[in-house]
C-alpha cells in the first residue's frame, strides 16, 4: 500500500479589511450621486478606493492559498496511485462478474420475451374473442334496429295513408263549408242590397214628406207674414190719421204763434249771451 507523507500547514486567515470596515465604507458612500460635478468626482474616488481594496483582498487570497494548493496536488497524487492499484485488482473481478451478469441478462431477456409473447398471444386471443362478441352483439343490434326501422316505416306509411285520408276528408269538409259560406254571403249581400234600397226609398219618401211639409209651412208663414204686414200697414195708417186729427188744433196754434213771432221786431242787444238767446228764439 502506498502511503503519502504530508505536512499540514495551517495559516490564520487574516485580511487587512474586515467586515466592520466594509460596513463603515458602506455607510460612508451611501447616498452618493453623480448628478453634479462634485458628486461625480466623489463617486469616482469611492469606486477607485473600493477597487483598490478588492485588489489587495485578491492578492492576499492568492498568497494565503498557495500552500494549500501544493498540499492539494500531493493529496491528489497519492489518491491516484491508490486508485490505480485498486483498479488492477478490481478490473478482472468485474470481467468475471460481467460474464455471469451477461448470461443472466440473456436468460432473463429470453424469459421476458417468452412471457411477453405468451401474454401478447393471450391478449390477442382475448381481443379477437371480444371483437367477435362485440361484432355479434353489433350485428344483433343492427338486425333489431333494422326490424324496428322497418316496423316504424310500416307504421309511418299507415299513418301517412290515414293522414292523407283525413286530409282529403278535411279538404272536402272545408270546401263544403266554403260553399255554404259563399251561399250565405251571397244571401247576406242580397238582403243588405234590398235593405239598402228600402232604406233609400224610405229616406226619399221621408225627404219628400219633409219637403212638402216645409213648403206648406213656408207658404203658410209667407201668407201670415203678408197678412200681418197688411194689418200692420193699416194700423200704422189709422194711427197716423188719428194722430194727425189729434194734433190738428195744436198745429194751428203753433202756426198762429209762429206768425205772431214773425211780425215782432228783433231787439238789438249788446251782451253776447243775450245775442245768443235772441238768435235761438228767432
Amino acid at each position: 500500500m502506498a502511503v503519502a507523507e504530508t505536512n499540514l500547514i495551517v495559516h490564520e486567515v487574516r485580511y487587512e479589511v474586515t467586515l466592520e470596515h466594509v460596513a463603515k465604507l458602506g455607510e460612508k458612500f451611501k447616498g452618493l450621486t453623480a448628478t453634479t460635478a462634485d458628486g461625480y468626482e466623489q463617486v469616482r474616488l469611492a469606486i477607485a478606493d473600493l477597487r483598490g481594496i478588492r485588489g489587495r483582498i485578491e492578492a492576499r487570497r492568492v498568497e494565503l492559498k498557495k500552500d494549500a494548493l501544493e498540499y492539494g496536488r500531493k493529496v491528489d497524487g497519492v489518491a491516484r496511485q491508490l486508485t490505480e492499484a485498486i483498479e488492477e485488482i478490481e478490473q478482472p473481478l468485474k470481467v468475471e462478474k460481467g460474464k455471469v451478469d451477461d448470461e443472466r441478462a440473456r436468460a432473463k431477456a429470453a424469459q421476458e420475451a417468452a412471457e411477453r409473447a405468451e401474454a401478447e398471444a393471450k391478449l390477442r386471443a382475448e381481443r379477437e374473442a371480444e371483437e367477435a362478441r362485440l361484432r355479434a352483439a353489433r350485428e344483433a343490434e343492427e338486425a333489431r334496429i333494422r326490424e324496428e326501422r322497418e316496423k316504424l316505416e310500416a307504421d309511418k306509411a299507415a299513418a301517412a295513408a290515414e293522414r292523407e285520408r283525413q286530409d282529403a276528408a278535411n279538404r272536402a269538409e272545408q270546401e263544403r263549408i266554403r260553399a255554404e259560406q259563399a251561399k250565405l254571403e251571397a244571401e247576406r249581400r242580397a238582403f243588405e242590397e234590398k235593405k239598402r234600397q228600402a232604406e233609400q226609398e224610405e229616406a226619399q219618401r221621408q225627404a219628400k214628406i219633409r219637403a212638402d211639409k216645409e213648403a206648406a209651412e213656408k207658404a203658410e208663414r209667407d201668407r201670415a207674414a203678408v197678412e200681418k204686414a197688411r194689418q200692420d200697414e193699416a194700423a200704422r195708417a189709422e194711427l197716423a190719421r188719428q194722430r194727425a186729427a189729434a194734433m190738428r188744433p195744436d198745429v194751428e196754434k203753433v202756426a198762429a204763434f209762429a206768425e205772431a213771432i214773425r211780425v215782432l221786431a228783433i231787439p238789438e242787444v249788446a251782451d253776447q249771451e243775450a245775442k245768443t238767446v235772441v238768435e235761438l228764439a228767432s
